[in-house]
């Protein structure tokens, strides 16, 4: 559940909305977005009806292509694939964390070091993306237990919100007429 309800979902609709021409686009875009979803959900289903073992993505490039595709495929998915996914979520975290402390999404450079290609920054807002980072990795080392219970109580949670946002979203929110000048009609 937490793979397919992220913490793209509080941070992605601003950005659809803003690029959307109309409600109605922003809508169709999340229509053929969901259907997409579903269609990989559903061969994934599929794939793994077909080679019901642990191991995913690796098990079914391993039986398609031989096992040298299957390591790199696994490999390229820890170090950019789910790193990068989880940096993301992170640091939108912390900007969302932000909205209710400021201090938490200030993006002013703490310090900073130049490497031979990079500079790395800490701000505080990466220093909160961060700790989240390592609170849940420490909870994750701790067992399947604690990590199991952790990411149930955040999938309710982020499940929670979404149904009270489109609960107030329903019953608050109005048709905003576009009214046009005489001349224009």
């Amino acid at each position: 559940m937490s793979n397919v309800i992220g913490s793209g979902i509080f941070i992605v609709p601003a950005a659809v909305a803003q690029l959307a021409p109309s409600p109605g686009a922003m809508l169709g875009v999340w229509l053929i977005g969901g259907a997409l979803a579903l269609a990989g959900a559903l061969a994934y289903a599929e794939l793994a009806a077909l080679r019901p073992q642990a191991g995913g993505e690796y098990v079914y490039l391993r039986e398609a292509y031989g096992p040298l595709l299957g390591f790199l495929a696994g490999w390229t998915s820890f170090v950019a694939g789910f790193s990068g996914a989880i940096a993301a979520s992170a640091v939108g975290m912390a900007g969302i964390l932000g909205r209710f402390v400021p201090a938490a999404a200030d993006t002013t450079p703490i310090f900073s070091v130049s490497l031979a290609f990079v500079s790395l920054t800490l701000s505080p807002r990466s220093a909160v993306a961060l700790a989240t980072i390592v609170g849940l990795s420490v909870v994750h080392s701790l067992g399947l237990g604690p990590g199991r219970v952790v990411n149930n109580l955040l999938a309710g949670a982020k499940i929670a919100v979404l149904v009270v946002v489109v609960a107030l979203g329903f019953s608050l929110g109005g048709e905003t007429r576009r009214t046009m000048p005489k001349a224009d009609r």
